[in-house]
């Protein structure tokens, strides 16, 4: 691997969207074969709904299958039933993260499917910017992510380098060099709480490129962020379920879905009506390539829309996909109007005072009359009265909403992974 390569995989990247469809096609009609053959799950499935592998053509005929639901077609199903092969054939398994749902779920792997999987995520890092000749380290503590950048060629800090403890990590991101910082968006204002508690300013690091992944960032609190870090923030969408499915390159409008990989669908999350490009709804994917435990249609419960379709000033043809939005379970009904976190995010990215971090408080419950906010301010703020204000009055003008602002002193809130947004 050298850094004069454009793109990770040449013929895929550009291949034109009609030979796309007819890749995505062909390995569809092989992932049903598959599935329908070898997995109860699937073979259940289909029999109910009165569909044969031999009923699909190509990939518009994907609307056909029924959709796979997380919870009624993954968790409730036995492990075994949903595998083409057996246990003892498995090579990794890895989970879910379980913070949307609260229970993480276990995914497998075979050799080839595990290969396939680290090819996705170091396509995603290589389009998002990264290089042979990088010195990475990876804050969001993914596993998988170093044994990417292996693949790349990139040079690693270990996981283990500062003992999974930031205020040591920090001195190490300073003193190794490093250029490529990964990390969850929203543990980024730690990273610069921390580094100002040891006397360092962002200007002292070597850092280039920041890969943000697990958690969507809104546009005005990316700018802020990225004025402060003197580097762009470059977003990768992935599930464990579907590996790298998606990542955005330097033209920086919206994310190449890696079409080869996957077919992906929009549909509205209350109807299941098919959307157009250009609507937001939720995210179904379709990956084609595993083979260990298919799965076709699934609702990966994130939210996002496909972008009208055009070649990227990059040179690559693939399809875009606008960056994630939210989860489908995070949707909050405020006197009916459907808010995501990442709008609250945007309302406030401009208010002085605020230290960066908040939770949603609202006990279960996904309807309410009003918003109710618990944020954390910088320690040197004084007039809490004055900064609730300005907060209120920020929700206000950009969501038309009432809010209940509960001011809580910087770190109140200690998550070292992806944010939890819900009390």
């Amino acid at each position: 691997m050298n850094d004069e390569k454009k793109y990770w995989n040449p013929k895929m990247e550009t291949m034109p969207l009609e030979k796309m469809k007819e890749l995505q096609g062909k390995r569809l009609r092989e992932l049903v074969a598959l599935a329908y053959e070898k997995t109860n799950l699937y073979r259940q499935k289909f029999d109910k709904a009165g569909i044969k592998p031999s009923d699909i053509n190509g990939v518009e005929d994907i609307s056909k299958l029924p959709i796979t639901d997380d919870v009624k077609d993954i968790r409730n199903t036995p492990f075994s039933d949903r595998l083409t092969i057996p246990l003892s054939d498995l090579e990794r398994l890895n989970s879910t993260s379980g913070i949307t749902t609260g229970q993480p779920e276990p995914i497998p792997f075979n050799k080839k499917d595990n290969a396939i999987l680290l090819d996705s995520l170091a396509q995603a890092r290589w389009t998002a910017g990264v290089k042979v000749n990088d010195v990475i380290q990876m804050l969001d503590n993914y596993d998988l992510s170093e044994l990417c950048y292996e693949k790349l060629g990139s040079k690693i800090l270990l996981l283990s380098a500062g003992r999974y403890m930031l205020d040591k990590q920090i001195i190490i991101t300073k003193s190794a060099g490093v250029t490529v910082l990964e990390h969850f968006p929203s543990q980024l204002d730690r990273f610069i709480q921390e580094a100002a508690r040891k006397g360092m300013a962002l200007s002292d690091f070597s850092i280039r490129l920041i890969i943000g992944v697990g958690e969507p960032l809104a546009q005005s609190r990316r700018m802020n962020l990225e004025k402060l870090f003197n580097a762009p923030i470059m977003s990768i969408w992935e599930t464990m379920e579907l590996g790298a499915a998606a990542a955005e390159c330097v033209a920086r409008d919206g994310m190449h879905l890696f079409a080869q990989r996957l077919i992906l669908e929009v549909i509205d999350p209350d109807t299941g009506k098919p959307l157009p490009d250009g609507e937001e709804g939720e995210l179904i994917a379709t990956p084609l390539l595993y083979e260990t435990m298919p799965l076709i249609r699934f609702k990966t419960g994130d939210i996002a829309k496909m972008l009208p379709y055009k070649q990227c000033s990059c040179g690559r043809t693939l399809p875009k996909i606008s960056m994630i939005r939210g989860r489908v379970s995070q949707i909050m009904n405020v006197n009916g109007k459907m808010i995501l976190p990442i709008d609250i995010e945007e309302a406030i990215a401009d208010v002085d005072g605020l230290a960066g971090d908040y939770q949603i408080i609202s006990e279960g419950k996904r309807e309410t009359s009003r918003l109710k906010l618990k944020l954390d301010y910088l320690s040197e703020i004084d007039d809490l009265r004055s900064l609730n204000n300005s907060v209120d009055e920020s929700i206000k003008s950009s969501l038309g909403i009432d809010s209940e602002i509960e001011l809580v002193q910087q770190g109140a809130f200690s998550s070292t992974s992806k944010a939890i947004r819900f009390l």
